[in-house]
């Protein structure tokens, strides 16, 4: 099975909010830092 995560407005996200969470599963270490570097793009951390 095939996914994605948007991160619309990751501003509003609270501690509560992320632990309400639901666990889907666990990623790759390949797959993990594709995200990380999406999320330095798009929190202007670069």
């Amino acid at each position: 099975m095939r996914g994605a995560a948007v991160a619309v407005d990751l501003t509003t996200l609270t501690d509560g909010r992320l632990a309400a969470g639901e666990l889907l599963g666990t990623v790759d270490a390949e797959t993990m830092d594709r995200i990380s570097a999406a999320l330095r793009v798009t929190l202007d951390l670069t």
